[in-house]
């Protein structure tokens, strides 16, 4: 019987996956379409938050991890925006174990929801007993968002056993993969990671050139430019295919 359940949770979870990804390729046909000055929105509200945290702020080193989290917010933004791949479900090869925080993260927020529901539920189909028939149509919301919570918990649990089943594999290819690039683009990374520290804001790539010496930095950051374009348009034509979530 246990087995049974375990391949039941793991069927609704590969079938819940598949309609995940589908609304996610949908969500950024919309929002390419509709919000044309999506990204330009988004980096100033990261910039609004910033600014109020800022205020708060009382040293340095604070001031240096707000400005830190800002930037890593803004470059996953609109690495999410250009694969149209949510980080919370995607492996990034460069950093394997934020797969699962995000997956860990999502998974308590979920939870959260779900006891919300428990005491909605019960509270709600008492007053519709007592003649309140205008709770039906919350009683139909409250159903479908439990049912959504659910199926996240069980799609989030799904992800987090295939991760800790292939850990060991994944991140020896994430640091085969590291050291691969660090020799490939030694020069062209120092560039990078000396102008996004330096920064307050998420250097342009004209920026970043610019603050290329060497002809072999330069040779390499214009590689990187291009691989970078193909594989995101690999990254895109494979899910239209087939999406194979996040490990």
């Amino acid at each position: 019987m246990k087995k049974l359940i375990e391949r039941i949770k793991t069927y609704e979870a590969k079938r819940f996956q598949s309609l995940v990804f589908k609304a996610e390729r949908a969500k950024w046909k919309v929002i390419k379409k509709i919000f044309p000055n999506y990204l330009t929105n988004m980096e100033k509200l990261y910039k609004k938050e910033r600014k109020k945290q800022l205020k708060k702020a009382k040293t340095q080193e604070e001031i240096n991890n707000i400005n830190n989290n800002y930037k890593e917010n803004v470059m996953a933004m609109k690495r999410e925006y250009y694969t149209e791949q949510n980080m919370n479900y995607h492996f990034d090869i460069n950093n394997p174990d934020k797969l699962l925080d995000h997956l860990n993260n999502n998974k308590r927020i979920h939870k959260f929801w779900i006891k919300i529901d428990a005491i909605a539920m019960p509270i709600l189909v008492v007053l519709l007993a007592t003649g309140n028939t205008w709770t039906i149509p919350l009683i139909a919301i409250v159903g479908l968002e439990a049912i959504k919570n659910l199926e996240c918990i069980n799609l989030q649990n799904y992800s987090i056993d295939r991760y800790n089943e292939k850990k060991d594999k994944l991140e020896k290819i994430s640091t085969s993969n590291i050291q691969r690039k660090r020799k490939k683009y030694g020069e062209a990374q120092d560039v990078i990671t000396k102008v996004i520290e330096e920064s307050e804001e998420v250097p342009s790539i004209d920026r970043i050139i610019s603050e290329a010496k060497s002809k072999e930095s330069l040779e390499q950051l214009k590689e990187m430019l291009l691989r970078e374009k193909e594989k995101r348009l690999i990254e895109k034509e494979k899910a239209k295919v087939k999406s194979l979530g996040g490990i």
